[in-house]
């Protein structure tokens, strides 16, 4: 399975696991309606191999490089609705995946949720190397580093009130890690 779909079935995993949980604590038919599909707006900045993408409907701004194309790929269920922007080279893989909880989550403490995802995406290959707690601004984060054999994955998730945004880097050359995840922003 390819590591950006790997991805995305653990957050989709993650979300409806805890999620009923706190569905319990406050839902209404309201909360759980359908957006419309949110439109990626890609800008034209793709100099030295990277495209700017932002999203008005998301509330977010990055890049993701263009080598090998961007391929956008949705998910929604009762809890959450998805979409992620993936880049997939030949040795390295850039993710941007973005959500809106269809439920109320006030009441969930973020810190949980963001726990959650980092014990879900270790499997017997590929190991938890560290963790640690960061911020966007106000929003709380968590980053995580796997390694299996010589490769690297770096996942960065956030929760910003009814948002979560995960960031994903595998096999990452240092200098473009270190980019993708400082032109991230939320709006």
């Amino acid at each position: 399975m390819k590591i950006w779909k790997f991805a995305l079935t653990i957050l989709v995993f993650g979300t409806s696991v805890y999620l009923p949980k706190a569905q319990a604590i406050s839902i209404s038919k309201n909360q759980t309606s359908q957006s419309e599909s949110p439109v990626i707006l890609a800008q034209a900045n793709t100099s030295y191999g990277w495209k700017s993408i932002s999203s008005s409907n998301w509330n977010f701004s990055g890049i993701l490089p263009t080598e090998s194309g961007i391929t956008t790929t949705q998910y929604s269920d009762e809890y959450v609705s998805l979409e992620g922007k993936i880049s997939q080279g030949n040795d390295s893989t850039y993710a941007i995946i973005s959500g809106k909880y269809l439920i109320d989550i006030s009441q969930v403490d973020p810190k949980e949720l963001l726990n959650l995802f980092g014990g879900e995406f270790q499997d017997k290959f590929r190991k938890l190397h560290q963790s640690r707690n960061i911020f966007l601004g106000r929003y709380p984060g968590k980053e995580y580093t796997y390694k299996e054999g010589k490769r690297i994955t770096k996942l960065r998730i956030f929760i910003a009130d009814q948002r979560i945004y995960m960031l994903l880097v595998e096999s990452p050359s240092v200098g473009d890690a270190s980019k993708f995840f400082n032109a991230f922003k939320i709006l």
